[in-house]
């Protein structure tokens, strides 16, 4: 018999694509799947939600509701039009590190319901939250004074957001990874972030098609982000700047970490 290296599926894992397949014979039954243990829900959820196939014959909010628990750390709702009460079914889901809730333009969440559903995530770690309407300086603000282990944040496209929301940002400690893309942001802000506990953490920083910004503010994040690595800074406002400004200022020794650099060069 000739032997084959495709590896077999184990039991368990057979049986977790039986169950979210069916999900609707486990929903509708009465407490049904709150028998199965965490880890294995866990597993459940990240497949539910990989995929719109599994949603076709299950109302959505009714399978998350079952499926997320207190234990939760990640959840990836981005092939999903999120709202206040989709937000509402996580509640309490306290222990949330990584969450990720939209990346097309989303206008039936409110600045009230993601502040609600931030202020208990005190693990937050990554916070995806694109093109989405609702955020703004107060929902950054919240972020802020609730989650002080945030390391990764993304809220390109939010257009509401100002420089208020990088200057509550520059007190936070553990800041690594941060796209504002498309904001209000303008140069007063950023220097206020880089130079801030988290200018030596910052290894990426997202700054595009902000029309604030002017090729000034480069010399800050030179100066106080020693370790960034990646570093996209284009289509900012050069009205004000002359040749010398929108040069580079670089020299031996910056920016030894750094791997991708995309910025505008006026000509």
């Amino acid at each position: 018999m000739e032997y084959s290296c495709r590896r077999t599926d184990s039991l368990i894992s057979l049986c977790i694509d039986y169950v979210v397949k069916n999900l609707s014979e486990y929903v509708n039954t009465k407490n049904s799947l709150s028998h199965f243990p965490l880890h294995l829900k866990t597993r459940m959820l990240k497949k539910f939600l990989a995929s719109s196939f599994f949603w076709s014959n299950v109302n959505f909010n009714d399978a998350l509701s079952k499926l997320v628990h207190p234990s939760t750390q990640r959840i990836d709702l981005t092939l999903v039009n999120v709202n206040d009460d989709l937000l509402h079914i996580l509640k309490d889901c306290h222990q949330l590190r990584d969450v990720y809730l939209t990346r097309v333009k989303n206008y039936d969440l409110t600045s009230q319901g993601l502040i609600e559903f931030l202020q208990p995530l005190k693990n937050l770690f990554m916070l995806q939250l694109t093109n989405c309407h609702a955020v703004d300086d107060e929902v950054i603000d919240t972020l802020s004074k609730c989650c002080p282990s945030l390391a990764g944040l993304d809220v390109g496209g939010c257009r509401q957001l100002t420089n208020k929301s990088l200057e509550a940002m520059s007190t936070m400690k553990h800041l690594q990874w941060l796209n504002f893309s498309g904001s209000q942001v303008g140069n007063k802000g950023v220097e206020t972030l880089v130079s801030g506990p988290s200018g030596t953490n910052l290894k990426e920083l997202r700054l595009s098609n902000c029309n604030n910004i002017t090729a000034n503010v480069l010399q800050s994040v030179i100066q106080f982000c020693p370790n960034i690595e990646v570093l996209v800074f284009y289509n900012m406002e050069q009205k004000e700047c002359t040749n010398e400004e929108t040069s580079l200022p670089l020299h031996e020794g910056t920016l030894k970490n750094l791997k991708q650099l995309t910025w505008t060069v006026q000509w």
